[in-house]
């Protein structure tokens, strides 16, 4: 691995997962798109230079990248909501929501505790989330939906 790193030193490069060889295109795929997320993310970011991308580490968004255009038709679905607010509160919510839904007891301080933030800010935020979203947040089929939804968005859309 530390070869290939030197070799391409200074540029930017990915390695796709390991893959039987009748799979090698697989492999292929993953890594050009890690490479044209790495493009975005450094577009986005003014960061110049080069990279070694290893899309076996990231196979979550190399699947949500090939389907980003579903991911964002799902989004609009679900996360439409969010489309009216300010961009810094829709962003702050859609964190939020994501921490609700990865969260196991769904409790304000757990998801205090996993954004980092005070409890009460906490509840405040999940009070809008039902307000915006109401009985769905129980729904197991929308919150099967909203979660390829959220790490689309978090792709696609930048940090507030």
């Amino acid at each position: 691995m530390q070869r290939l790193r030197t070799a391409v030193r200074g540029r930017t490069a990915a390695l796709g997962p390991t893959v039987p060889p009748r799979d090698a295109w697989v492999s292929l795929h993953c890594a050009r798109l890690m490479l044209a997320g790495h493009a975005v993310t450094a577009a986005a970011d003014g960061t110049a230079g080069g990279a070694f991308v290893r899309a076996g580490d990231g196979l979550a968004e190399a699947h949500l990248r090939h389907g980003i255009h579903i991911g964002r038709q799902l989004g609009d679905r679900t996360l439409g909501v969010l489309r009216d607010l300010p961009p810094g509160r829709a962003a702050r919510l859609a964190e939020t929501l994501d921490a609700l839904l990865m969260s196991w007891s769904r409790t304000a301080p757990e998801v205090a505790r996993a954004l980092d933030i005070h409890p009460q800010t906490a509840r405040k935020r999940l009070r809008r989330l039902e307000e915006l979203f109401g009985d769905r947040l129980s729904d197991p089929a929308f919150r099967f939906e909203v979660l390829p939804a959220l790490r689309t968005r978090a792709l696609t859309v930048p940090r507030a």
